[in-house]
C-alpha cells in the first residue's frame, strides 16, 4: 500500500542510507523546532520547509504546556537496494537522543521523522490526536519519547529517544545476508587475440556493504591469421577462453560502487587454421584481478549491474604454428567489462 505525504506514519517506522548532502538549517521563525535536514542532491525527497510545516500542522500553533525548543539534526542517506535512512539527533534542554529509522521511500522515512519530533514537542497534543482518530499503529509501537527533564535531572543523566520497536519476525535490512544472480554481457581485452564479446554469470552473498561472490564467463571462436597459404588461405588459429573465479567486493559509505579484488582461472584453447593437419593446444594459469562493481535498482529485487576489471595472469603461454610462427600469446596486461542484469533475494 503506498503511503502520501499528507497522512503521517506512526513514529515505529524503520528507515535506510546514501548520502553526499544539501543541507538545509535551522531557524524558523518562532516555531518550537529547528531542524538541519540533510539529503542527497537530486532526491525526491520532502524539503525542510515541509517536514517543519507537518510538525506545525501536527501539534498546532499553540503549546499545551512550557518546554524547552526542540532542536535536530537529520542526516538522509540511500543505501544499496534503494532503501532509505536517516540518522535523527536531537536536542530538548541539556538532553539528547539519536534514532536510525530505515524505509523503503524517502517520503516514507520524513513522516517518521514528523511523527518523533511532534511527540518531542507536544505529546499531549498528540496523544489527543491519536484518541480523537481511534488511529492506532500498525506494529506494537515504542512510547513516546521522554519530555524535556527538568534542569537537576538533566544534568545527572542525559535521556535517549527509544529505537522503534519491531514486529518480532522483522529483520533490520542492515544485518539481512542478501543473495544475487547476474547474467551478463561480457568483454575481454588481452587474452583473446582482439576485443572479444562472450556471456558472463555471477552469484553473490552479501552482508551489509561486504560481499563474495563466484563468476565465469566463455568466449569462444576468436579467430586470427599471421599469414596466407600456396592458393592464399589464411593461415592461424581460433581462440576460446572459459573463466571461473572468486572475488569480495566492499563499498564505501554511501557509495553504489563497490572496489574488489580476487582470483581467477583462467582456460584458453587453440586449433591451427588453413594448415593440412590443424592442431589443437590448451593452457590454464592463475590471474589476480582488481576492478570495480557498481548496481543499480530497476524495480523491486530487480536491478542493473556493470562490472570492469584488470587482470594478471601468471602464466603467458604461446600458441604458434609449426613452420609458421607464434600466432597468440595473452597480454601482460587484460582487461574484462561486463553489463547485465541482476536479482537480489
Amino acid at each position: 500500500m503506498s503511503r502520501s505525504w499528507s497522512r503521517v506514519a506512526h513514529p515505529c517506522i524503520a528507515l535506510a542510507v546514501l548520502a553526499a548532502p544539501a543541507a538545509a538549517s535551522a531557524g524558523d521563525d518562532g516555531a518550537r523546532v529547528s531542524l538541519v535536514w540533510r539529503t542527497p542532491e537530486g532526491s525526491d525527497c520532502p524539503s525542510r520547509d515541509e517536514v517543519i510545516e507537518q510538525v506545525q500542522r501536527l501539534v498546532g500553533p499553540a503549546p499545551t504546556r512550557e518546554q524547552a525548543p526542540v532542536r535536530a539534526s537529520a542526516d538522509v542517506h540511500r543505501e544499496a537496494e534503494g532503501r532509505w535512512r536517516v540518522e535523527l539527533v536531537t536536542w530538548m534542554g541539556s538532553s539528547q537522543g539519536v534514532r536510525v529509522i530505515e524505509e523503503r521511500s524517502c517520503r516514507a522515512m520524513a513522516e517518521a521523522t514528523v511523527v518523533i519530533l511532534a511527540w518531542m514537542i507536544d505529546p499531549e497534543a498528540m496523544a489527543a490526536r491519536e484518541s480523537a482518530t481511534g488511529a492506532g499503529p500498525a506494529t506494537p509501537a515504542s512510547p513516546p519519547p521522554p519530555r524535556a527533564p527538568d534542569a537537576a535531572a538533566a544534568s545527572a543523566s542525559p535521556a535517549t529517544v527509544p529505537a522503534p520497536s519491531r514486529k518480532r519476525s522483522e529483520v533490520d535490512p542492515g544485518d539481512r545476508i542478501t543473495l544475487t544472480a547476474r547474467l551478463a554481457a561480457a568483454g575481454d581485452l588481452g587474452t583473446l587475440p582482439g576485443a572479444s564479446l562472450g556471456v558472463g554469470a555471477r552469484v553473490a552473498l552479501g552482508h551489509r556493504r561486504v560481499r563474495l561472490g563466484l563468476h565465469g564467463a566463455l568466449w569462444s571462436g576468436r579467430s586470427t591469421t599471421i599469414a596466407s597459404g600456396p592458393e592464399g588461405t589464411p593461415i592461424g588459429g581460433s581462440f576460446g577462453l572459459a573463466v571461473v573465479g572468486v572475488e569480495g567486493c566492499g563499498e564505501p559509505a554511501a557509495l553504489p560502487v563497490a572496489l574488489c579484488g580476487g582470483l581467477e582461472l583462467d582456460h584458453l584453447t587453440g586449433t591451427g587454421l588453413g594448415v593440412r593437419f590443424p592442431a589443437s593446444a590448451s593452457a590454464t594459469w592463475l590471474s589476480f584481478s582488481a576492478g570495480l562493481d557498481a548496481r543499480f535498482s530497476i524495480i523491486g529485487p530487480l536491478g542493473a549491474a556493470a562490472h570492469a576489471a584488470l587482470l594478471i595472469p601468471t602464466r603467458r603461454e604461446r600458441f604458434g604454428v609449426d613452420d609458421v610462427g607464434l600466432v597468440h600469446q595473452p597480454s601482460a596486461v587484460a582487461g574484462r567489462a561486463s553489463v547485465g542484469l541482476e536479482l537480489s533475494f
